[in-house]
């Protein structure tokens, strides 16, 4: 049997910095499991085909497994090959037109659509940025060369890219207002939003201004394949 610790599980899914949407269907999940009957792989394979056998229910029992610190036990991969999508990059055209919405939105979306297309970086790594990550000193000393910044990313692993001097002068007029109004602290995260709120936010920026749907990793697709091309 598996104790029904609700709260706990809730304060495991915060310090995994799940999003606010996220967190809620992982919890009406977490309600509907059967917490009377023994853990065990026949319970978890039924309670996944139960519900469709989808992503989302998936990555809740994936993330129960881990709160319980049940490795015994295993997700069943998916049956069958499913027809795969190919992604098409945007045109400049589009993402300067979807650059512009995204400013308009606010200006911290228009940095973080920057960010993102500039630097090609995953939608996570732009929610956790912090200030601390930019190599400030060297940047000041000559503000016409880019700016050195170590991005942590997956796994917890530090890549160093350069972002160019007119947008990092943007960024520092960001942070300085920040600390000003006291809205930033040095050591959190720069832009205080959720990895799932930035994605609705884009999406639906990208709906209204394009007329289709484009994610984060739309736009950082279109880089890479900018730099391929190059």
């Amino acid at each position: 049997m598996v104790e029904n610790n609700r709260e706990k599980f809730q304060e495991h899914l915060l310090l995994k910095g799940l999003g606010d949407k996220t967190m809620q269907i992982y919890l009406i999940y977490y309600n509907k499991f059967p917490h009377d009957k023994p853990l065990d792989q026949g319970l978890i394979n039924k309670f996944i085909v139960a519900h469709k056998n989808n992503n989302v229910v998936r990555a809740f029992i994936s993330m129960l497994l881990n709160f319980l610190n049940r490795s015994d036990i295993k997700i069943q991969k998916k049956t069958g090959r499913k027809k795969q999508r190919i992604m098409q990059p945007l045109t400049m055209s589009e993402i300067n037109t979807l650059a512009k919405a995204c400013y308009d939105h606010s200006k911290k979306i228009g940095l973080m659509f920057e960010l993102l297309f500039h630097l090609a970086l995953r939608r996570e790594e732009i929610t956790t940025m912090q200030v601390t990550w930019f190599n400030w000193d060297q940047w000041i000393e000559d503000r016409s060369k880019p700016c050195r910044i170590g991005i942590i990313g997956k796994n917890n692993k530090q890549r160093h890219l350069l972002l160019s001097a007119f947008v990092t002068e943007k960024i520092k007029d960001y942070i300085q207002n920040g600390l000003d109004e006291k809205t930033i602290n040095l050591n959190t995260r720069m832009f205080g939003m959720g990895n799932h709120r930035f994605w609705e936010i884009f999406v639906d920026v990208s709906k209204k201004t394009l007329g289709k749907r484009i994610t984060p990793h739309q736009i950082r697709h279109t880089k890479a394949t900018t730099w391929k091309d190059q």
